[in-house]
């Protein structure tokens, strides 16, 4: 299988593109190896200054996507519905 040769960065968080690139420049290090070696990291939590981050990797029929998330904390009421 030929791997796509697009890549598409999408910063979802209050980080920088610079800090991004440096983050997504990481995830790519460790190569394919979610999905059966198709796919980078699927999921990588980091700290940036005392905050947390989600990298989501997906792969697309044409590219790959890379997504940086803040984690927020959000918490239920036990009653309550998802």
């Amino acid at each position: 299988m030929e791997h796509p040769k697009k890549l598409i960065i999408d910063n979802k968080s209050d980080l920088s593109m610079s800090d991004c690139l440096s983050l997504v420049q990481k995830v790519l290090s460790f190569g394919r190896i979610s999905n059966d070696g198709k796919q980078y990291l699927y999921l990588a939590s980091v700290s940036v200054n005392e905050s947390e981050y989600h990298i989501v990797s997906d792969l697309n029929k044409r590219s790959d996507k890379i997504t940086i998330y803040k984690k927020t904390t959000q918490s239920w009421n036990s009653g309550e519905s998802l």
